[in-house]
């Protein structure tokens, strides 16, 4: 592979010409989707072709075949992925504000002269209130457009679904010719955007459910039914077939807007021009473990994401998969590196240029780790053996995830040495003290807040007071 962008161009041959010195940094793009399991994407082996858009680009980038979230909450593994610290760390959940003593990852691009902008339609992953505003020259709260939530009423789609996949993309088609101005000007500039779907109301348009076997105007029938097995414990298996095709049609749909994201990008010719880097915060369960969601366990379906990066075209770096174990505190580390800047030591993630670069089989820490927002869960995987720990407690799961994907048979008792080595090394990262928070990073009380979260379901599985 050819050296990335900030090598020095090479000397013209002829005499007298003036070294043109580096090329100005690429421009980052991060594309997030809410609650997006990896183990629904074409990409990642799903036949049911709800992400065509995507595993096109999937075929143009870097594609990491084993790429974990730190948590499978939004808040927790946003606020992972803003500052390249994981959740014991930053201790955020939906109660909390990002503590002032971690620094964002647009706040290091900005200060290396590039432009930031954030798109967000989830408030959990964008609200100025939660600190998550840092650094951005502009963040456009997408979720919180009063003129939005009057469409949707005017449309028929009820209040539950705060925006669609195109108002984020209107939102930034809008200021592309800025940002064109900006780039020729010779500002690099990083672009935040986090799509809703697929997270839940699984109610996309109609086309998109019926391509799946459902039918509109059904959602709030059926998420009384998919709650209720899931505090039954239990689901049917047409219960189960019924959740998942709708949440594959809602796929489909946030599917449909970055197909036309990307298309507009090489509309304006920012596509080649960029690096871009396409993830999730989490995933969702559908039962697998007597679960529907996220934001409760550490099994694969919440916690097992998307991770995929296509470079610019004059870094030529060729399509690959990847199969070391990675996650969501490597992205700030390797986009830091990639804009030349040092790592700083308080992060917690690794550089994945190395891994890119076919210079590395695995990071220099191969394991990765992770924990539940109120870190009653946390859980290390290494190699193929996952070690889960419920705290407190202290019930114990482990899984060999190469024989046993679904993590349905616990090993604990029949490799005690192998869950012993994991239990040592997980124990410096358990934090269970949910409460130690200092008063002045709790998040004040917000109606409005509130409201916008209740519509997505959120509010009953914020951590109480």
């Amino acid at each position: 592979m050819k050296t990335l962008c900030f090598a020095l161009l090479a000397l013209c041959a002829s005499a007298g010409c003036r070294d043109p010195g580096p090329p100005p940094p690429a421009s980052i793009f991060v594309i997030t989707l809410d609650a997006a399991s990896a183990l629904y994407f074409g990409t990642y082996g799903d036949p049911h072709g709800a992400t065509p858009h995507i595993d096109r680009f999937a075929s143009e980038a870097v594609v990491f075949d084993h790429a974990y979230s730190q948590s499978s909450t939004t808040v927790a593994s946003t606020a992972s992925l803003l500052t390249g610290v994981r959740g014991t760390t930053h201790l955020m959940t939906g109660y909390t504000m990002l503590p002032p003593q971690f620094t964002t990852l647009p706040q290091r691009l900005a200060k290396l002269g590039f432009r930031t902008r954030a798109f967000v339609a989830n408030p959990f992953a964008g609200a100025h209130k939660l600190g998550f505003a840092r650094g951005y020259a502009e963040m456009v709260e997408v979720y919180g457009l009063p003129e939005l939530e009057g469409k949707r009423e005017r449309d028929g789609a009820g209040l539950e679904t705060v925006s669609f996949p195109q108002d984020l993309n209107e939102q930034l088609f809008a200021r592309l010719p800025e940002m064109q101005r900006e780039r020729a000007a010779g500002s690099p500039l990083f672009t935040y955007l986090h799509f809703l779907q697929p997270h839940k109301p699984y109610d996309p348009p109609e086309p998109y459910l019926r391509a799946y076997g459902e039918e509109p105007g059904t959602w709030n029938g059926l998420h009384l039914t998919f709650m209720g097995a899931n505090k039954k414990g239990h689901a049917t298996p047409e219960t189960i077939a019924r959740v998942e095709a709708r949440y594959r049609a809602n796929l489909r749909f946030v599917d449909e807007g970055i197909g036309a994201l990307l298309e507009q990008l090489r509309k304006v010719g920012m596509y080649d021009d960029s690096l871009i880097v396409l993830l999730a915060d989490h995933g969702d369960a559908f039962f697998g473990h007597k679960q529907f969601g996220h934001n409760t366990t550490l099994y694969d379906d919440m916690v097992r994401i998307p991770l995929m990066m296509k470079f610019p075209a004059r870094d030529d770096v060729e399509p690959a998969r990847i199969a070391a174990l990675v996650e969501t505190v490597d992205v700030a580390p390797t986009l830091l590196a990639y804009a030349g800047a040092p790592i700083p030591p308080e992060l917690e993630g690794e550089s994945l240029l190395p891994l890119i670069r076919g210079e590395a089989k695995a990071l220099a820490h191969p394991e990765v780790v992770m924990a539940t927002q109120l870190r009653d869960v946390h859980a290390i995987r290494d190699g193929d053996f996952k070690f889960i720990l419920r705290v407190p407690g202290g019930e114990e799961e482990l899984y060999d995830l190469r024989s046993d994907p679904d993590e349905q048979r616990n090993l604990v008792a029949a490799q005690p040495e192998r869950a012993s080595a994991l239990r040592t090394r997980l124990a410096p990262f358990v934090r269970a003290d949910a409460e130690a928070i200092s008063p002045d990073n709790r998040l004040r009380d917000d109606p409005r807040m509130n409201e916008l979260l209740e519509k997505l379901g959120y509010l009953d599985d914020r951590p109480k007071k």
